[in-house]
């Protein structure tokens, strides 16, 4: 493993539970939005729902999150891209090596520019539940998978 995602697996065990309670929050939300907003899992629909599908557990985790420090938000951000770009074939990533290597090169860069925890808690929590959950749980396996949970 090279420096840099030695860093970042150690910022990860470090960081870990904290990174799990968000994940289990995303599957509030989804709970939330198979009570609540069936509608938008539903295939077969030909029309767009008129409900705008609000949902009180991802609103109440982005203001959660708003109050996080940004290393923590980076962190999160570059799991959950890089997740989706895992869950999506983009890349080549799955080896968990390569993908905390991804992972760890994205997190740098946003650690670099340092963009507003309000935009970063927004990102995390503008998409549903049911992807954001998702991203986050492929991410959290290759990065065990990888033993950055020691």
């Amino acid at each position: 493993m090279t420096d840099r995602v030695n860093a970042f697996c150690l910022q990860y065990a470090l960081r870990r539970g904290e990174i799990l309670t968000v994940a289990d929050r995303f599957a509030d939300a989804l709970e939330e939005d198979y009570r609540l907003n069936r509608d938008m899992f539903d295939i077969h629909r030909l029309s767009f729902s008129q409900n705008k599908h609000p949902n009180k557990t991802m609103r109440a985790l982005e203001a959660d999150l708003s109050r996080k420090d940004l290393s923590f938000l980076c962190m999160l951000a570059a799991l959950s891209d890089t997740g989706m770009e895992k869950s999506q074939g983009l890349g080549n990533l799955q080896e968990p090596e390569r993908f905390a290597d991804a992972a760890a090169a994205l997190f740098g860069e946003l650690s670099g520019c340092a963009p507003a925890i309000s935009y970063l808690a927004q990102k995390l929590t503008e998409i549903k539940a049911e992807h954001a959950l998702k991203r986050l749980r492929i991410a959290i396996l290759a990065m065990e998978t990888n033993n950055c949970r020691k």
